[in-house]
């Protein structure tokens, strides 16, 4: 359990993609710079603050060079992911955070302190029910929306989660739940993927795979159901054409072009036009 608990810190918080989130999103006090750090009063949160959001025993003379500002935003969210990890096991204890779930509510924990003042928002995550998480995500400090960081917030981690979630939901509605294939030894992704003319990350999606695995006996769906078709269909059921098929007067003959033949006044090699027909009879 301590290793576990070990390796999730050295993915999630020494994270240097979460680490620049984190600082971009708290930003530096009145009369800060990169290099040195200076204490301001938070009026947000109407404390005493220095480097990346740290408020613990902060006096109004205190300065810190960047590397201990660093390191205490590295000590904080440590902190705030011990405060994920026992909240969810207490909570939710069959389910399972990911990297990016952790990210999520360490963030939220280390900006206000815990979870329990967002209850439905907190469930979506660790549910993966992004529609909702993006529905509640949203936080406040003295009764005004914090815009920024929730801004933020939704560009880092909800938008991506909203749109690949779409798209493994429009996946997942065209399965052609018909055909399915039974895994035999011998069996690989790509060897299916291959005999039923699918992409393999097509094949994972469908099924619902996040590796390669796949195990002796297991069903799995192969085949997307075809596009319906947008051609429209004559009063039989028929798909209909533009094309026109019949009797041509003016030829006399069977004919499939697009239209029928007009009328023309041009001659043809086996046709001549008269100007009177009582020509015949004289």
């Amino acid at each position: 359990m301590i290793r576990l608990k070990s390796l999730l810190t050295e993915t999630v918080v020494k994270d240097p993609n979460f680490i620049s989130y984190i600082k971009s999103v708290e930003g530096l006090g009145k009369g800060s710079t990169e290099k040195k750090h200076v204490a301001y009063y938070d009026t947000v949160g109407k404390v005493w603050t220095i480097g990346y959001g740290h408020t613990g025993n902060v006096k109004s003379s205190m300065t810190w060079p960047a590397a201990v500002a660093e390191q205490y935003l590295i000590d904080d969210l440590m902190k705030a992911e011990t405060i994920v990890l026992d909240f969810v096991k207490r909570n939710y204890p069959t389910f399972k955070l990911g990297t990016t779930q952790t990210q999520m509510l360490t963030d939220f924990a280390f900006n206000l302190g815990g979870l329990g003042k967002f209850p439905t928002f907190t469930k979506a995550v660790v549910t993966k029910n992004w529609k909702v998480a993006a529905q509640e995500y949203k936080r406040y400090g003295d009764g005004k929306e914090l815009t920024n960081r929730n801004e933020q917030f939704y560009k880092t981690f909800l938008a991506p989660l909203l749109a690949s979630q779409s798209s493994k939901s429009k996946q997942t509605n065209n399965i052609n739940k018909s055909v399915t294939h039974i895994v035999k030894s011998g069996d690989t992704l790509s060897a299916l993927a291959a005999k039923y003319k699918i992409t393999v990350q097509q094949l994972k999606q469908i099924n619902g795979l996040t590796s390669d695995n796949i195990k002796i006996g297991q069903k799995l769906y192969v085949q997307l159901t075809k596009p319906t078709s947008n051609k429209k269909k004559d009063r039989w059921g028929r798909p209909s054409t533009s094309k026109w098929y019949g009797f041509d007067p003016q030829t006399k003959k069977y004919s499939n072009t697009t239209t029928p033949n007009k009328k023309s006044n041009t001659t043809t090699p086996k046709q001549t036009i008269k100007d009177n027909p009582w020509d015949d009879m004289f």
